[in-house]
């Protein structure tokens, strides 16, 4: 059994992405023949940097002020728990002063596996086919909401920008991402590969291959996301505008037209999935009043 410790990071601006591999020893047999292989562990990472007009962090790290969620709506509080969420105030210079909040979220991935090789050498290089099975995928949702220090006030959970900002939470608290990432983990089709001259078919090789198409199949989730926190913006012009139909919005998101859309590279592999009760029946945890109309009707102003 392949055990698999990773995370990846998936944020409203800049999409930072990593992923832990656990590896270890093999034993392979003369061809052609198939061998049960299992692997312990070694690190991999990949970060994506973030947009260069965004304000950013300089790491993930939670190094602000925590906001108290006493006064909290009863509904941010069950998001606040459902989805990890910390809420804090920030004064990092470049952060504070652009005036905006902040969404970061968090996906830690345990995965253990079973994969089997079969290998044949021809004319002097190795062809593989490689079949993983027994998928057993366990994700871990966290996130961190920030807001400028200068925003600090009594009155904060009143704020537009901070109910914004839970629109963002919602998008990856949604349950149809999870469900379509172990979808594809489950059902990773068998690799076949010819190998380049004197390349040997080891346990680094094997593992590489085996990697690459889940790292392909994990990224492809987190661009929809990615995609998704961008349409949020561009509707809601950064939350200062309300979005039009604002439930059908939300319930719009991973749909085969919001994936097409996104150019989500797998969506053929998906449609039983898209088709599924537990799919049409996920249960969508945005905020019911949407945060542009709320500030309309308090405060001419805008908190």
């Amino acid at each position: 059994m392949t055990n698999h410790r990773s995370r990846f990071t998936l944020r409203k601006f800049d999409a930072g992405f990593c992923f832990l591999v656990l590896l270890g020893l093999v034993t392979v047999i003369e061809p052609p023949q198939t061998v049960a292989q299992k692997t312990a562990s070694a690190p991999s990472k990949v970060t994506l940097l973030p947009k260069k007009e965004e304000p950013k962090k300089s790491d993930d790290s939670s190094s602000g002020e925590p906001i108290p969620t006493v006064n909290a709506s009863d509904e941010l509080k069950k998001i606040i728990g459902d989805g990890n969420v910390k809420v804090e105030y920030d004064s990092e210079g470049e952060f504070a002063k652009s005036g905006r909040g902040w969404a970061d979220f968090h996906l830690q991935e345990d995965r253990k596996y079973r994969f089997d090789l079969q290998k044949q050498k021809r004319q002097g290089r190795w062809q593989v086919r490689i079949t993983v099975s027994n998928v057993e995928e366990k994700i871990m949702l966290t996130h961190i909401v920030r807001m400028p220090a200068q925003k600090k006030s009594p009155d904060i959970w009143e704020s537009w920008l901070l109910k914004h900002e839970f629109d963002h939470v919602a998008i990856s608290l949604d349950p149809r991402p999870k469900i379509l990432l172990i979808h594809l983990l489950k059902t990773l089709p068998p690799i076949e590969r010819t190998l380049d001259v004197g390349e040997e078919p080891t346990n680094d090789v094997i593992k590489r291959l085996i990697n690459e198409q889940l790292d392909k199949r994990a990224k492809s989730i987190r661009d929809v996301m990615i995609h998704n926190n961008q349409t949020l913006d561009n509707i809601s012009h950064h939350g200062t505008a309300p979005i039009p139909k604002r439930a059908d919005f939300f319930r719009s998101l991973y749909t085969k037209d919001n994936l097409a859309q996104a150019k989500f590279p797998y969506l053929e592999n998906v449609l039983k999935v898209l088709d599924s009760p537990d799919y049409q029946n996920a249960e969508l945890r945005y905020l019911p009043s949407d945060p542009a109309e709320d500030a309309e009707a308090k405060s001419p102003d805008r908190r």
